[in-house]
Order: C-alpha cells, then sequence, then structure tokens
C-alpha cells in the first residue's frame, strides 16, 4: 500500500496566513489567560486558607479560654465561700468567751478550780 495524498491543499495566500497567525495568536492569549486565572486562583486559596484557618484557630483559643473561665469562677465563688468562713472565725475571734471555750475544748485549758476530765472516744 503506498501512503495516500490528503485530497485537500491547502492554499499559501495572505488570508490563510492571517488566520492562521490570528488562531495561535488567540491560542497564545487563551494560555496566558489560564495562567493568570490559575494564579489569581492560587492567591485567592491561600488568602482563604489563611483566613480560615486564623477563625479555626482563635475559635478553639476561645473555646480552651471560656472553659478555664468557668473553673476559675467556681474557684473564685469558693474563695469568697472561704473568705466569709475566716471572717465569721474572726468575729468570733473578738469575743472573749468565744475563745475562752475555743481554748478549754481544744487546748484542755481549764479555769482556776476546774477539773477536765477526757472521755475516750469510740474509735480509741
Amino acid at each position: 500500500m503506498s501512503k495516500a495524498r490528503p485530497s485537500v491543499t491547502q492554499l499559501n495566500n495572505d488570508y490563510v496566513k492571517s488566520k492562521s497567525v490570528d488562531e495561535k495568536r488567540h491560542k497564545k492569549f487563551k494560555l496566558v489567560m489560564r495562567r493568570r486565572l490559575l494564579f489569581y486562583l492560587a492567591i485567592i486559596l491561600l488568602v482563604v486558607g489563611t483566613l480560615v484557618f486564623n477563625v479555626v484557630k482563635q475559635q478553639m483559643r476561645l473555646t480552651t479560654n471560656k472553659a478555664e473561665s468557668i473553673k476559675l469562677e467556681k474557684k473564685y465563688e469558693q474563695l469568697v465561700k472561704q473568705e466569709a468562713t475566716y471572717k465569721q472565725q474572726v468575729e468570733q475571734l473578738k469575743d472573749p468567751e468565744y475563745v475562752a471555750k475555743l481554748a478549754r475544748s481544744e487546748y484542755y485549758l481549764s479555769k482556776k478550780g476546774e477539773i477536765i476530765f477526757t472521755i475516750p472516744s469510740k474509735e480509741d
């Protein structure tokens, strides 16, 4: 078999040459536009990705801070209760009768002429 010659011959006139040049320019223009579009798309994705990352990071930090805040508020409430108890004890310690009663019960101090008897507890 012999090679078949193409049945259509291409004309080499100015019109065909200008169309060919226009077609090459159009292809080059489309290629440049695609590259620009991809470049801008990559930049936009990079910026959006960075923004989303920062939002997620701050959301995690906010969640952690809220949990810590709740824990600290509970601790604060306990400390306020403890402070109220201490203030009450300070007020009681200003009363001489309470101090004397406390000294007799805790340190086995007695008044003049008193005898202290200790009764063993059930644990002994």
